[in-house]
């Protein structure tokens, strides 16, 4: 009776050990459409589609590349090392990007941001506002809406440092200078004219 019991404690715990692992990709080209998975860990310089399903918490190192689309809802996702991550939609519950990992932002549902040692995390927006002490921690909150899709979103901050870590692009400065330009660019080009007749 023991060695039944002992070898059913092994089997149940190599069991419980392998699903708590969820998927590990080392190098090339995934793609993940459907279903669910608890983890996903990308390490080298593995890449990835995610196009829909749910995942508990994808976690990507080293300088692995990562695109998440529409359908996609995400719990957890931490960039670390030099990882890139690119968001065209979907839903992330919680965004922490940490080491010198570049996340870019274009559309999507995202709900807590932190962000932290030398990572950066761009948000492609039309325009956007900024409470220092809005939202439920009270450490920030981002409004604003999307530029590829005209979304409206709204992020909260998980600490006062994250806002440090983020760059809004376009800018609205910047647009207002391009914009201030153009409009001298048709001044001139009318009066050019005007004085050639």
């Amino acid at each position: 009776m023991r060695t039944r019991n002992l070898i059913l404690l092994v089997a149940v715990s190599v069991g419980a050990g392998s699903a708590q692992a969820g998927l590990i990709w080392n190098s090339g080209h995934h793609e993940f459409s459907g279903g669910n998975e608890s983890e996903i860990r990308m390490y080298n310089d593995a890449t990835a589609e995610i196009t829909g399903g749910g995942i508990g918490a994808l976690l990507s190192y080293d300088i692995s590349m990562l695109g998440i689309y529409n359908a996609s809802t995400i719990s957890l996702l931490r960039p670390s090392n030099s990882s890139i991550i690119n968001i065209h939609g979907g839903t992330i519950n919680n965004l922490i990007a940490i080491g010198s990992s570049n996340t870019y932002i274009h559309d999507g549902t995202l709900n807590i941001l932190d962000a932290g040692d030398t990572s950066t995390v761009f948000l492609y927006t039309e325009s956007y506002d900024f409470d220092p002490d809005g939202g439920f921690l009270q450490s920030g909150l981002l409004t604003g809406i999307w530029f590829e899709s005209g979304n409206t979103f709204s992020i909260e901050l998980e600490s006062k440092e994250a806002f440090d870590h983020i760059v809004f692009i376009p800018e609205p400065g910047s647009v207002f200078l391009f914009l201030t330009g153009v409009s001298m660019l048709l001044l001139k080009s009318r009066k050019d004219k005007d004085t050639k007749l």
